[in-house]
């Protein structure tokens, strides 16, 4: 099955991360971890100045398409797509958690949107 992105395994794809500081909206457990990235959304082009927006919260999950650059804080992601990975590994589905499994980060000390865009920073956009 292909997946809804239109990225074929093996193949290269482009995603924005895009960082919020903490707001009204933010999880009561997510307040104090980090002041600065209290929420990631996923976005990728899908053409003419549209994107698709993944916005997971803590208990639901929004995609929308989005007409027009994203605000916030945008990290560009180059990532492969893998063979015989889940796309959802067990566990609690936080945003941070929903953003990996969408670029392939299975690194399991990543939790904070902090933690990732640190990560995706130190290997320069490539996943």
């Amino acid at each position: 099955m292909e997946p809804t992105d239109g990225v074929a395994e093996g193949q290269v794809a482009e995603y924005l991360l895009v960082y919020y500081p903490r707001g009204e909206e933010t999880a009561w457990w997510a307040r104090g971890v980090d002041r600065h990235f209290a929420h990631v959304e996923i976005w990728w082009s899908i053409g003419e100045g549209f994107y698709t927006a993944i916005r997971p919260y803590h208990h639901f999950l929004i995609v929308d398409i989005m007409d027009g650059e994203p605000t916030g804080t945008v990290q560009k992601v180059t990532a492969m797509r893998r063979a015989k990975l889940p796309m959802f590994p067990a566990g609690l589905k936080t945003c941070v958690s929903v953003a990996k499994a969408v670029i392939g980060v299975r690194h399991p000390l990543i939790i904070t949107p902090r933690q990732l865009f640190d990560y995706v920073e130190k290997r320069q956009g490539v996943v």
